[in-house]
């Protein structure tokens, strides 16, 4: 009879051995749903966060060319301001005074 109880261990550990592996595929869809649905919200919540400062009933601030002069007299050279005549906007500069970048030169490499 020993190796019947050989068979019967081997079989029970087979038997465990699959409802692991189940129930971690179970609880990686899970975590990997949470993920996901974590990372959205996330998102969501920076989209939300921009849109406080950049939407109604803030408005962008329009600067006349003198303006961006004075502003430019006090930064340094590779740091100037470039106004927009057509709008009146800045160029690679964000014009919502609320926002956190506002005047902050967001010219990548690329564009200078």
């Amino acid at each position: 009879l020993p190796i019947i109880q050989k068979i019967s261990v081997a079989f029970r550990q087979n038997q465990f051995e699959q409802y692991v592996k189940k129930r971690n595929a179970e609880l990686r869809a899970q975590l990997e749903k949470e993920a996901k649905f974590n990372r959205h919200k996330r998102l969501l919540l920076e989209q939300n966060e921009f849109l406080l400062v950049h939407s109604w009933p803030e408005i962008a601030r329009v600067f006349t060319n003198q303006e961006v002069r004075q502003l430019n007299q006090d930064r340094k050279e590779d740091d100037q301001l470039e106004w927009m005549p057509k709008s009146g906007l800045l160029k690679h500069c964000c014009c919502y005074p609320k926002c956190p970048y506002f005047l902050v030169k967001l010219a990548t490499e690329k564009d200078k």
